[in-house]
């Protein structure tokens, strides 16, 4: 392993997707080899990703109830598929800012054996590159094929995400109404 490698594993150890974005884009600017990326990434995230899973399975429940935020009144204002883990929510909560350090502790807490829950892991991860790097060639070889004005780009980028904050609303809804 490279000193750059060795540097670059730290900080995604510490940063995660902060630090894992940066490095798809020098995958996709040809800076940085692909499966060196995958396997850099894959490493860190599923090291970090496994201390928080060892913190909520090594501390008692009982426990968690000293901290504020913790507090039964808090939990139960969790969403229920949060309070009530299952593998699959693993995988997905990559793919939903703010999720994936809480989903890491609750598969803890929730007891799922260490073999299914690093597999559901590695699987989340392995997805979430994956979508990040076929995203950022996607859009980087349409944006390369046009020169366009900077208010295109706005709209070509901004758009996309207009609709999909704008789904995620009807969704929240959508979810309240039926619950």
């Amino acid at each position: 392993m490279r000193i750059n490698d060795l540097f670059l594993f730290v900080l995604l150890l510490v940063g995660g997707e902060t630090i894992a974005m940066p490095i798809v884009y020098l995958v996709i600017d040809s800076k940085f080899g692909f499966w060196r990326m995958m396997i850099l990434v894959l490493s860190a995230t599923a090291i970090s990703d496994s201390v928080w899973y060892l913190l909520g399975r090594s501390i008692p429940r009982e426990r968690f109830s000293r901290f504020p935020f913790l507090r039964k009144k808090n939990i139960e204002k969790l969403p229920a598929w949060l309070r009530t883990i299952k593998p699959w929510h693993i995988p997905i909560s990559k793919f939903i800012y703010g999720t994936r350090i809480a989903v890491q502790i609750a598969s803890g807490i929730q007891r799922i054996s260490y073999p299914v829950y690093l597999l559901f892991d590695i699987l989340g991860i392995i997805a979430w590159i994956s979508t990040l790097f076929l995203v950022g060639t996607v859009f980087g070889r349409a944006i390369g094929r046009f020169e366009l004005s900077p208010l295109a780009y706005q709209l070509l980028l901004g758009v996309p995400f207009l609709a999909v904050f704008l789904a995620l609303l009807w969704l929240k809804r959508f979810l309240k109404k039926y619950q």
